[in-house]
Order: structure tokens, then sequence, then C-alpha cells
């Protein structure tokens, strides 16, 4: 019997569940701006995930501030007040709202129950 592929795991910077990476939002930080891309997309270097929900966006709002770590080593802490996290929040919200509410069994991440398998 084959075992299934590999699939990189991430924690959404909202809710911190664990997930598939191709199941979550990609944010890039570029020149102090963020850029901000649908589930599935492959980039190279470092990123931040958030999962397509909008209670995820919630609760990110509710954090105030980003934390990027980035390479070489250092740290980027963008306040959720600044330009540029309101910019990041708008995008977010319309990013969400055009992917639409996201099937909560496919959200189940490794481990993690998924709606009646318990």
């Amino acid at each position: 019997m084959a075992s299934a592929p590999w699939v990189p795991i991430r924690t959404c910077i909202g809710c911190r569940r664990r997930l598939p990476k191709p199941q979550l939002i990609v944010i890039k930080l570029n020149e102090g701006r963020f850029e901000v891309y649908p589930p599935g997309t492959k980039l190279p270097g470092r990123s931040l995930y958030l999962c397509p929900r909008a209670d995820c966006l919630d609760k990110l709002r509710r954090r105030k501030k980003v934390v990027f770590k980035a390479q070489p080593p250092g740290r980027s802490i963008i306040p959720l007040s600044s330009e540029a996290g309101r910019e990041l929040l708008a995008k977010l919200a319309r990013l969400i709202e055009r992917l639409g509410p996201p099937d909560e069994n496919r959200l189940a991440g490794p481990g993690q129950a998924r709606r009646g398998e318990m």
C-alpha cells in the first residue's frame, strides 16, 4: 500500500491551528508592504499563513500586530494600526470574501477530527 504524499504543515497566524500549507492564504512582506496570495500559491522565501476564514481574520485583528521573521535574521513588527497593517487587513478581507466560506472538513489539520468522524 502506497503512503500518502508528504504535505508541509504551517501555522495560521489567526487561530494558531496547524494545517496543510496548500489550504492557507499566503502573506509575503515585500519592501515594507504586504502581498496576499490565495491558498495553494507557491512562492520562494519566508511567508506568513492565515486560514481562509473570517473568524481567523478577526482573531488576527485582535492581536494588534504582525511579527514577520525575515532572512537574513531579523524581525519586522508591523502594527495593524499602521498604514501597512490596515492595507494587509483590507487585502485579506477582500480575498476571504472572494474565496467564500471554506469547507470545514477540508480545513481539519493532521490529528484533528473531521466533522462526522467522532
